[in-house]
Formats: structure tokens, C-alpha cells, sequence
């Protein structure tokens, strides 16, 4: 994608025209496109990203190789950017969910995102004759998932801040024109499944006389789940494609400081209960909670341009049953996962700013019992962003 400035109007025509041109081209010419423009004081961030996320346990076959677990590895243009590196240096409120007392550097901001998700999503039914269908051969879903989030930062005085938003951090949508089973096949269900969640900060952060910064949120979270999968008595789900909601809640806690050439930032979020979605109570046999996380990273500016930032962040998937425990012979089994990021931004001008970040992940032993090739993911990312009005141009592998 090549970069330009365009007046707010010619860029939302632009928008149009390269979502009608996305939604004809094939999912390969589409890794990891992003395209960010702003408008006066509110920022709208346009994002494009081609990658696997959440899948729920109907299709968990698929991981997200370029998330962090289960979840986004970022929100947004310029953290996407960053694979989520930078904990200790905030940029936007998207920020507030790395860490909440970095919200105190950001002032008075609002910044709005929506995200197109374009992943393959494949399967191929196999197993038992009476049970997988043979004639549905390979099926694939490249149709977009569309992920809207919001967030912003209100400075209540010059050391406490004030800050809230709905982010959207898991997304999956497959629909197969094929069921994958024969009990499927005559009521045509055994096919489809949708997932969307969405975490709802609403933080506070003070700063003190020496410079730390110390800040906290309370997590609300929103689900929806809807599937016309078969239950594992090969019987149709009671829920049959209805959907369903689910609340949660949980905490945040950080501190930061910065000084002139170095910033330190760390973070905790604890494990976030979820209710049981009652209509597909046959499919999820656990709820669906989000898990504990810690997350410490710092920053460095040798010049006033050039600024590198490597974080660590471990999270704990051994309490989540659903991702943990044997449901069937293709459990996952998750324990934990570690996360290295390190990433550079230059800002060349007030006008461009690039950014590069490498984030290797693992996972423990035991993260597919079903495909133990898969122990260790990788992703490196690129963008370069453009103001007034920003275009982004995001690389990752």
C-alpha cells in the first residue's frame, strides 16, 4: 500500500473503494495491509490485518499463530505496529489495556479503531465414516471479521487521569457451506460458529511527587457465542445457532515512571470470571474465562528520534479448563505461555513515523497434544504512519 495524504473527505472515498476492492481479492494478496487516517482532535484508525485469532471450540483446530494465545496481539494501527511491544511508552488509549497508569502521559485523547480480519479458515472432515462427512471435501471461510473499539483518556488534574473504552479483543465468524458430519448433513447444521469478545476498562491513574505513576481498572466484559455444532453424543446443540451472551469481570493493576532517556512500566491482570453460556451449555463444558497475565517491558531513547522498547509478558492458561483440561483426544492443554517483544520506532519527522517489532512466543510443552509440531510461534512486524492523514503499511510473518 503506498502512503498518502488525503483531505478527510477524498480519504473516507478511499476507504470505500479499498474495501470494495479487499473484499474481491484473494486472502493472499492481503497480509497485513493497515490504513489509518485522522480527523481533527478525534483519531479514527482504519486497521487491515490478515492473521488467525480466536477460534472457539468448534473450530480449535486453527490457532492464532500471530496472537497472543487466544486474543489480539494488539489493538489498533499503531500498537498493531508494535505487536503489543511498549508497555512503557504509551502512545494511544489503547495503552489503557497494556497498562492503566500510562494513560497519565496521554491528556485528553479519543481514539476510535475498526478492524477487518482476513483469515483462512479451513477443514477437511475426517475420522469415522458414519460420523465425519465425506463428501464435504476441503471447505475455507476467507470472509472479513469486522472488530470495532473505542477508548479514551480524560485528564481529571495534572497528576490523575481518568479512562475507559470498549476494545475488541477475540473475534472468530466461520460459516462452512458443507456440514463436517453426517448428523450434520441432515438438518445442515455441524457448521458454523461465531464468537466476539470485548473488554470494557474503566481506569484511574495518579502520578506522584517523584515521578511513578500507579494505576488500576475494573475489567468488564462482554461475549457473544453462537454455534449449530454437534455435541460430542454427535447430537445437535440445544443453543441450535441462537445466540448467546456472557459477563465477565476482572482487575488491572500498573505502575510506570519515566525519566529523561529511560521508562520502566509493568502490569497485572488478574484472571477474569466469565459466566456459563446456558444455551450451549452441551458445547462449552467450562466457561470461557480470560486468564491472568503479567506483563513488564521498558523503553529507551538514545536520541530524541529514535526510541527501542522490549517488554516480557507471561500468561497463564493452566486454570482455563476449556483450554486446559481433556474434553476428547484433540484437547489443547495449555499451561502457560511466555512472550518476548523488541521492537524500534523512528520518528523521522513530525510526519513519519515507522516502527519494526519482533515477538517471539511460546508455549509450554504441552500446548497441542493433538499437532506437537506446532511448540513456538513467531511474528515480526512492520508500519509506517502519515499525518495529518495516515496510512499505514503493516508486514508481519
Amino acid at each position: 500500500m503506498i502512503a498518502a495524504t488525503l483531505p478527510a473527505a477524498a480519504a473516507g472515498e478511499r476507504i470505500q473503494t479499498l474495501l470494495a476492492k479487499l473484499r474481491a481479492d484473494s486472502c493472499r494478496r492481503l497480509k497485513c495491509q493497515e490504513g489509518v487516517y485522522d480527523v481533527t482532535r478525534t483519531r479514527l484508525l482504519f486497521v487491515i490485518r490478515c492473521f488467525a485469532l480466536v477460534v472457539p471450540p468448534l473450530f480449535i483446530g486453527q490457532l492464532a499463530r500471530a496472537s497472543d494465545g487466544n486474543e489480539l496481539s494488539a489493538i489498533g494501527a499503531i500498537q498493531s505496529g508494535s505487536a503489543g511491544a511498549g508497555i512503557a511508552s504509551p502512545q494511544d488509549t489503547t495503552w489503557v489495556l497494556l497498562n492503566p497508569a500510562g494513560m497519565v502521559e496521554l491528556g485528553k485523547r479519543l481514539d476510535i479503531t475498526f478492524e477487518l480480519l482476513f483469515l483462512e479458515r479451513g477443514m477437511t472432515p475426517a475420522g469415522f465414516p458414519l460420523a465425519a462427512n465425506p463428501l464435504a471435501g476441503h471447505q475455507q471461510d476467507n470472509s472479513p471479521i469486522e472488530i470495532p473499539s473505542f477508548g479514551m483518556t480524560i485528564p481529571l488534574d495534572d497528576s490523575d487521569s481518568l479512562g475507559f473504552g470498549i476494545f475488541g479483543v477475540q473475534g472468530n465468524n466461520t460459516k462452512y457451506h458443507r456440514p463436517r458430519s453426517v448428523p450434520g448433513y441432515l438438518g445442515n447444521g455441524d457448521r458454523r460458529s461465531e464468537l466476539q469478545v470485548a473488554k470494557m476498562p474503566l481506569a484511574y491513574a495518579h502520578q506522584f511527587d517523584n515521578g511513578w505513576t500507579v494505576g488500576g481498572s475494573i475489567l468488564g466484559i462482554a461475549t457473544e457465542f453462537r454455534t449449530d455444532s454437534l455435541t460430542l453424543r454427535l447430537h445437535e446443540t440445544e443453543g441450535d445457532w441462537r445466540r448467546d451472551y456472557a459477563l465477565g469481570i476482572g482487575f488491572q493493576i500498573g505502575v510506570c515512571k519515566q525519566w529523561q532517556d529511560f521508562s520502566f512500566a509493568a502490569s497485572y491482570t488478574s484472571r477474569q470470571s466469565i459466566g456459563q453460556y446456558r444455551k450451549y451449555s452441551d458445547v462449552v463444558k467450562w466457561n470461557l474465562d480470560q486468564p491472568q497475565k503479567f506483563q513488564i517491558g521498558a523503553a529507551y531513547r538514545p536520541t530524541d528520534k529514535l526510541e527501542f522498547v522490549a517488554d516480557y509478558k507471561w500468561v497463564d492458561w493452566y486454570p482455563i479448563k476449556q483450554l486446559s483440561e481433556k474434553t476428547s483426544k484433540n484437547v489443547l492443554g495449555w499451561r502457560h505461555q511466555s512472550i518476548v517483544k523488541v521492537g524500534a520506532t523512528y520518528k523521522r519527522n513530525e510526519t513519519w513515523t515507522p516502527r519494526a517489532v519482533d515477538a517471539p512466543r511460546r508455549f509450554s510443552p504441552r500446548q497441542f497434544r493433538h499437532s506437537r509440531r506446532v511448540h513456538f510461534c513467531q511474528r515480526a512486524d512492520a508500519s509506517l504512519g502519515r499525518k495529518p492523514s495516515r496510512t499505514w503499511i503493516h508486514v508481519c510473518r
